[in-house]
């Protein structure tokens, strides 16, 4: 074999695995948008975030405080990709005004009764956090938010 022969077959051999690899990291096995629902919060109140499970399935969502405008609306973009999930907060319709308090509430459903890897991002507070929880009825994560 000449050296033309083994760049060839090396050229195809990384070609395989990248686009094998790259097809299981970039692409989510679902992804679900949440409205979330808001409810005026105390601004002094300790930056939280609660991730619950009443049932099997199910994850409640609560974030509090976020500044959010008058008028304004916020959900979520979750992810799920193996045992990961991502859960972005993210802004809708947005106004001009004054930040108000409020607390971020939504519910997810349709996810596996399994252990989960997940990542929250806000893209309204810049903040986030990292836990592991399972999804099976009682269980519960509030992990502390980080800027």
């Amino acid at each position: 074999m000449t050296i033309l022969g083994y760049t060839l077959a090396l050229v195809l051999a990384v070609t395989v695995l990248g686009a094998v690899f790259s097809r299981e990291i970039s692409r989510p096995d679902w992804q679900q948008i949440v409205e979330l629902s808001l409810a005026e919060a105390d601004d002094s109140e300790k930056p939280t975030l609660l991730l619950s499970c009443p049932a099997d399935g199910e994850i409640l969502f609560r974030h509090s405080p976020v500044g959010l405008v008058e008028g304004d609306t916020a959900h979520l973009v979750v992810s799920k990709t193996r045992q990961s999930l991502l859960i972005k907060e993210k802004r809708g319709v947005s106004s001009r005004g004054e930040n108000h308090a409020y607390a971020a509430q939504g519910h997810i459903c349709g996810i596996p009764a399994q252990g989960f890897d997940v990542r929250f991002e806000s893209e309204i507070t810049g903040q986030w956090a990292t836990a592991s929880l399972s999804c099976t009825g009682g269980s519960m994560a509030t992990p502390e938010l980080l800027n």
